[in-house]
């Protein structure tokens, strides 16, 4: 049990606890939206630097004259930084992180508008309850008035 959960855990009232639960699950949705664009943003740099590399090592035979075994050896890098570059592609497209980044995004500010409707029903609850509590004392004490009135 980690130590949010624990602390609405004792949290007795429901519209609290839910408030509190929503309030953690929207803040893990933008952490997990960000770290998902870190994600996709980081493997575009890598697969936009391997390509350019690949680019860079397959015209060097062109500009300078080198023996047959180098030659070969460019080329197996070539293909090599081209296999790399093709699998990162195809994770990068199955993975769809800037699709889930995005969808994290949006239900994170969807949970946020429910908060927002809470905290008013909160604040409406606790102002409710003030005032009962209010009343409940000033009947109280014209009822406790009304009582020794009586005895008298």
């Amino acid at each position: 049990m980690s130590a949010t959960t624990g602390q609405t855990a004792q949290i007795t009232d429901p519209l609290q606890r839910l408030y509190a639960n929503l309030a953690i699950t929207t803040r893990c949705r933008f952490n997990a939206s960000k770290r998902l664009e870190k994600r996709d943003t980081s493997i575009g740099w890598i697969i936009a630097m391997a390509s350019a590399y690949t680019i860079i090592v397959s015209v060097i035979p062109y500009f300078f004259k080198l023996p047959v075994y180098v030659v070969d050896s460019l080329t197996l890098a070539v293909v090599g930084f081209s296999i790399v570059t093709l699998v990162s592609s195809l994770l990068v497209a199955s993975r769809k992180d800037a699709v889930n980044a995005e969808q994290h995004h949006r239900s994170a500010l969807e949970l946020n508008e429910i908060l927002r409707g809470l905290e008013s029903d909160l604040y409406n609850a606790q102002v409710t309850g003030l005032q009962l509590r209010k009343a409940q004392e000033k009947n109280g004490k014209r009822n406790m008035a009304i009582s020794c009135k009586n005895i008298l």
